[in-house]
């Protein structure tokens, strides 16, 4: 009698899976399992591939590479309307700020583009904090 007992209850049980199986929230578990295999980022997750620590060298080497641009140009227009050597001085200055701006910023670009968590990592260990 307890073995006529017991198979009712396993068949309930595998009866209870079999319907879950059949609804949309196995449904969505399944393709969720299936789609961890495959890094998918969203909005919400690339808002946080920047560490705390970095934010103000990101925002310092941005702030170059701009100034850098904006003084160039205005080198080459001062240099292109006037003498040569009046925008000389500009052009340099852009330069010294471009040089190291763009080489940080194309860092920094790399690794909000990257999207394996090593190696975004190991592109960020190699960018100084200031």
């Amino acid at each position: 009698m307890k073995q006529l007992a017991e198979e009712p209850n396993i068949n309930r049980t595998i009866g209870i899976e079999e319907e879950s199986k059949d609804s949309d929230e196995y449904r969505h578990k399944e393709n969720f399992e299936i789609n961890e295999k495959y890094i998918v980022t969203t909005k919400k997750e690339k808002q946080h591939w920047l560490p705390d620590n970095l934010k103000r060298t990101c925002r310092f080497t941005s702030i170059l590479f701009i100034l850098g641009v904006i003084l160039l140009l205005v080198g080459l227009a001062d240099s292109l309307i006037t003498e040569f050597s009046n925008g000389i001085p500009f052009i340099v200055l852009g330069m010294i700020l471009i040089i190291p701006g763009g080489f940080y910023s194309y860092k920094f670009y790399s690794a909000y583009k990257e999207i394996d968590d090593d190696t975004r990592d190991e592109i960020l260990s190699e960018i100084p904090e200031i």
